[in-house]
């Protein structure tokens, strides 16, 4: 694949498909609303347009003519900071912080 080309945003819970193209290799081109906002870094993960519906579909077709006319595509491995937050060892980190956080709770609940 070129890039990745996600769907609408509401129909997306994280967009784990994004995160699996970033760390392939593959760009994404996404709606510039969540949850795309958190999983892609503009410019570097891929690129984001303003949602087709609201101006029908202007933005887009410029991000398209720019990449059509040579625009450098990005590799976003080289996000390893962003890329990073979505790695197993963050997900445990995040877990066992939230484990800590409900052990301390139940100790000062008695």
């Amino acid at each position: 694949l070129d890039y990745l080309m996600t769907g609408l945003p509401e129909k997306e819970a994280l967009g784990l498909n994004v995160l699996e193209a970033q760390a392939a290799g593959t760009p994404v081109l996404a709606p510039r609303a969540p949850p795309f906002t958190e999983t892609l870094v503009d410019g570097q993960g891929g690129f984001f347009y303003r949602n087709p519906r609201e101006d029908s579909g202007l933005e887009f077709e410029k991000l398209i003519g720019s990449l059509l006319g040579g625009r450098p595509r990005p590799d976003p491995r080289a996000a390893t900071g962003h890329l990073e937050k979505f790695s197993y060892a963050s997900m445990i980190d995040r877990t066992r912080g939230i484990l800590d956080h409900l052990r301390r709770a139940q100790i000062r609940s008695g």
